[in-house]
């Protein structure tokens, strides 16, 4: 994908904006009953399934010589725009846990540094499965960083999906994602049963939109019929509110499989980027703008809840009636515009762009031996 699809950045948008309202319950307790009625987990699972459509595009390649100019630099990429920003917040957690905790907001230097070791090593989602069900490890219980734990899943996609190309190629492979999609489909997945932490089934899906349109079979279910307002109206807001409508167990045992759905079908019409799913205009334009900077709200929308809980604590706001409530939230969005855009032009930008052009360089190394090699 050479060109950015602006409107896969939207549903990036819409799918952080999920994310932090299903966690606003960490920063005001008396919303988790509202917000609990709806599973908003759905943004997750939304990230997973555009994860899986855009690696698989840049990655479903025809020859192994391909294979090695594409997945190496990619690799590169990834790590640039990654990790650092991860690390960075990491760092920061722990050093709020132990200068800036007078609450226990930020949870204990202990339980930060054990998730952060686990976030490091990109194990965060086994790291929490091992202590929440099977009770091998203490729960680092609180601490910022457990939401490391979908990070983790896809770092794991990042380094499994490739190999799995390279020894198994774009067909099996795509067999293989379908397999998984389908045999994940009917599950019930409570927290915090295992499971939920290994939401592979939205990747899968992901893979098998990309391979499909890469094969060309989209052209045949082109949904021209949203070129028209109406039609594109009706069917983006039907989706977008089915993504955390049908995430109930009382519609259905297996809701996770229909949120993935859901999903997969906001990434579909997304993919051919004619404004099927959301023409140009301000709504577009607005979450083409969250969507940019979804990874830097990601890393620092928790953080941004506790530094602001723990600060209304040392100023005794938090035992004021009626307004605080108003106002914690409204600081704390404002510290998630703040964190996040300091993380987005500081670190995730610098960072990416030195990625990119060590990306580059790699890539015309490996031409240059693949044209040798040819050549001999």
């Amino acid at each position: 994908m050479d060109k950015k699809n602006l409107e896969i950045q939207s549903l990036r948008g819409y799918a952080i904006i999920l994310t932090v309202v299903a966690h606003f319950g960490t920063l005001l307790p008396q919303l988790n009953p509202y917000l609990s009625y709806f599973w908003l987990g759905g943004g997750v699972d939304l990230f997973f399934c555009i994860s899986g459509f855009v690696i698989a595009s840049i990655l479903l390649v025809k020859s192994k010589d391909d294979f090695f100019e594409l997945s190496i630099p990619f690799f590169i990429k990834r790590i640039y725009r990654l990790w650092p920003a991860a690390f960075f917040w990491s760092f920061v957690v722990l050093f709020f846990s132990l200068v800036f905790n007078n609450s226990g907001a930020f949870s204990t230097f202990e339980n930060n540094f054990i998730v952060a070791i686990s976030g490091w090593f990109q194990v965060v989602n086994f790291k929490i499965v091992s202590c929440a069900y099977y009770s091998f490890t203490e729960c680092s219980g609180g601490s910022p960083l457990r939401l490391y734990w979908s990070l983790s899943l896809e770092e794991q996609f990042y380094f499994i999906f490739p190999a799995l190309l390279y020894f198994l190629g774009n067909k099996k492979v795509a067999v293989l994602a379908l397999v998984f999609f389908v045999g994940q489909f009917f599950l019930y997945r409570p927290w915090p049963s295992p499971l939920w932490f290994f939401r592979t089934d939205a990747i899968c899906l992901g893979i098998l939109i990309a391979w499909f349109q890469l094969q060309g079979y989209s052209k045949f279910v082109c949904p021209v019929i949203l070129e028209k307002k109406v039609w594109r109206s009706v069917c983006s807001f039907s989706l977008l509110a089915s993504l955390f409508m049908v995430a109930k167990s009382e519609v259905v045992w297996f809701y996770n499989g229909l949120v993935v759905l859901v999903a997969g079908g906001l990434v579909f019409i997304a993919s051919f980027g004619k404004g099927y799913f959301l023409n140009d205009g301000l709504m577009r334009r607005a979450l083409v703008f969250i969507g940019d900077r979804s990874y830097s709200i990601y890393l620092t929308h928790m953080v941004s809840f506790v530094f602001v809980k723990e600060l209304f604590y040392r100023f005794e706001l938090h035992s004021r009636e009626g307004y605080w409530a108003i106002c914690l939230a409204v600081t704390s969005l404002v510290c998630i515009l703040i964190f996040s855009e300091f993380s987005y032009r500081i670190i995730e930008q610098p960072l990416r762009r030195k990625g990119r052009l060590i990306a580059n360089e790699k890539k015309v190394e490996i031409q240059a031996y693949n044209n040798v090699k040819s050549d001999s």
